[in-house]
């Protein structure tokens, strides 16, 4: 499957780049400039895809969502402090970062993988379900880790070799 997607971006780029640039006119650039240059655009395109499936904005109004009801003692309550943190959240911002962070992180084949991964529909489903399944591995993970410091504080660690 790599070699496959290697021959056809290799393919690509003899058809689709040009070698003369217009403010770089009769100058030749090398191969790693040109692969680099279509890599570059082909991740940009990936982060915009993904931020188009799955916008940051939809990310930080299910973390309100989620934290609302512990700030409100009713559903006035709960409206208002949703409004006013929407309000106040610079999305421009988180957006902007969110391009650069993913620009740093992941590479250009995971870029495509997570792309690839959320417009399946079985990976959109399985990605809706992902915070329900955090809360309980996370509700577990946490009752083990007590359950350690209990031990740890009492005592239990000197049977640890």
């Amino acid at each position: 499957m790599r070699i496959i997607f290697l021959t056809m971006a290799a393919v690509c780029l003899l058809i689709n780049i040009p070698i003369v640039h217009a403010e770089n006119k009769g100058k030749i650039e090398s191969a790693d400039e040109l692969i680099a240059g279509n890599d570059a655009e082909l991740r940009k395109k990936l982060i915009r895809k993904l931020h188009r499936i799955l916008p940051t904005s939809k990310i930080v109004d299910k973390s309100i969502d989620s934290v609302a009801p512990r700030y409100a003692k009713n559903a006035k309550e709960l409206d208002q402090f949703q409004k006013s943190m929407r309000y106040v959240v610079d999305y421009n911002s988180l957006d902007s970062k969110s391009n650069e962070f993913m620009d740093e992180v992941f590479t250009t084949e995971e870029l495509q993988a997570l792309s690839d991964f959320y417009t399946n529909e079985h990976g959109l489903s399985a990605a809706s379900k992902m915070s329900e399944y955090q809360i309980k591995i996370g509700t577990e993970v946490m009752k083990e880790i007590d359950k350690s410091l209990l031990r740890y504080r009492t005592g239990g660690e000197s049977d640890i070799k």
